[in-house]
């Protein structure tokens, strides 16, 4: 496994997230895996053969506020995205995104819902159906990993939403089947094909 590290940015902001990264690649461990990880505009995962391609956000609110512990679990949840998007090469995102969470969560369950928690407190308004969708995933993620948490989570979207747009009838079967452990290929299948037929309906 080599690691490659850049940064657009210049400072102390970015010499912390190329840190954090060094200690989240040693806690992961080996993966066989090359990481060309940047610290840039525009956060993005990409798979090019045996190379994981990463970029965060140097305008991330983790990164500008300096949060440690916050920059440490968006670089965790990165590096399992790239290594889900490995395994799961053509599949929905938002599913990609559902299953790296779960991985995570099996190792650094605690910072998945450090990130997570934040992120979702930090929506100020749901603007449409594919928001409230999207805004779900870490919800979705501690559904079937903790309770507790999860319910956290579902409050921090729900106080967003009015009743009266019936989002949560809409998505029900689609909640239904990512909702459970997605351990098995028949249930990753029926979950991106209840996905599929939920953007054919409201896209």
């Amino acid at each position: 496994m080599k690691i490659t590290k850049n940064s657009q940015y210049k400072g102390e902001k970015s010499a912390l997230v190329l840190k954090m990264l060094d200690i989240a690649v040693s806690k992961i461990g080996m993966i066989p895996f090359d990481i060309d990880f940047t610290v840039g505009s525009k956060t993005k995962v990409e798979v090019k053969e045996d190379k994981l391609i990463i970029v965060l956000d140097y305008f991330d609110a983790f990164v500008q506020e300096s949060d440690k512990n916050g920059i440490y679990a968006r670089i965790l949840f990165l590096i399992h995205l790239a290594i889900t998007k490995k395994s799961f090469l053509g599949y929905p995102e938002i599913l990609q995104k559902i299953l790296s969470g779960r991985s995570m969560c099996k190792l650094f369950k605690d910072q998945a819902f450090y990130a997570m928690f934040i992120d979702t407190m930090s929506v100020s308004g749901i603007k449409d159906f594919e928001h409230y969708i999207e805004a779900l995933v870490p919800y979705i993620v501690f559904s079937c990993v903790d309770k507790y948490n999860a319910d956290l989570l579902y409050s921090g979207i729900s106080r967003h939403i009015d009743p009266v747009e019936g989002y949560d009838k809409k998505a029900k079967k689609f909640l239904a089947a990512v909702c459970r452990p997605l351990d098995t290929p028949r249930a990753v299948k029926e979950a991106v094909n209840c996905y599929t037929e939920l953007q054919k309906i409201y896209a």
